[in-house]
């Protein structure tokens, strides 16, 4: 039995069920609500004790880390792969998802709160806002992430996440202009991973970013047509008030972004 841990509009949620919808893999849902703080619960974070989502428990196993668990459910569910058949393709496709976990998810987590997110947790009492960055115990996650919920698109790490998006989307066309998908000719991991992070900047309406960039905007059109992309995204998406908070929240925040982009961060 699969069960997954996960949350409706979370990138890395969102990465997991694309996969188990590509390969047609049934799982017992089991959301969090990260709002009331239920990944901090004692239960859940004995299953991940960092208290992030997705987690994915397999019988008895417990596996964590969104692409951990994506090559995992590859590894033990063949059919439908999703890997490259050669080791060159499989080599391009972990350096795309690689990048995930070295900063991009880290920058989408800024732009994503710098935008939208933090108007949810300054809706809460001050003494409660305070209380909450009291519960991230890494310094340096705790210093930025109060930074980023009381000054918004003024915060430090806003130009430097909004630059890396830039270079992201730069090397992508580079790619997709030589190639159906990011690894080479088949879809794979490699656009399963990056599918979620696209769709994070399209809700943010950040589309501009790759206005420019054809093969970039070809693929997401694809992507975004797949049955399982609907199955493991949208259908999570239509009623979600999150999805609504970062449209409204992006239009007025699009003026700032461009200007970043135009001076390459020089403010």
């Amino acid at each position: 039995m699969l069960t997954l841990y996960h949350q409706e509009t979370s990138v890395c949620s969102s990465k997991v069920r694309f996969v188990l919808a590509e390969k047609k893999l049934d799982y017992k849902s089991r959301i969090l609500d990260l709002g009331k703080g239920e990944q901090h619960d004692p239960e859940y974070l004995r299953m991940h004790p960092k208290g992030l989502v997705p987690t994915l428990v397999h019988d008895d196993k417990t596996i964590i880390e969104s692409n951990v668990i994506c090559e995992y459910l590859e590894d033990v569910f063949e059919e439908n792969s999703l890997k490259p058949q050669d080791p060159f393709g499989k080599a391009r496709m972990r350096m795309w998802t690689r990048q995930l976990d070295e900063d991009v998810h880290t920058m989408t987590s800024i732009i994503s709160t710098a935008i939208a997110f933090r108007h949810l947790h300054l809706q809460a009492p001050p003494e409660v806002v305070e209380a909450n960055f009291l519960k991230i115990k890494d310094r340096t996650r705790r210093n930025r992430s109060r930074d980023i919920i009381m000054n918004g698109l003024e915060a430090d790490a806003v130009i430097d996440s909004t630059l890396r998006f830039a270079k992201l989307l730069s090397d992508m066309q580079a790619t997709l202009g030589n190639s159906t998908w990011l690894a080479g000719e088949t879809f794979s991991l490699a656009d399963i991973a990056l599918a979620p992070y696209i769709t994070r900047l399209d809700h943010l309406q950040l589309q501009f970013m790759w206005e420019d960039y054809p093969s970039v905007n070809d693929w997401y059109k694809r992507i975004v047509k797949r049955e399982a992309y609907v199955t493991s995204h949208s259908t999570w998406f239509e009623t979600d008030f999150i999805v609504k908070l970062m449209k409204e929240k992006g239009q007025e925040s699009a003026p700032f972004i461009k200007s970043i982009l135009e001076n390459k961060g020089a403010n």
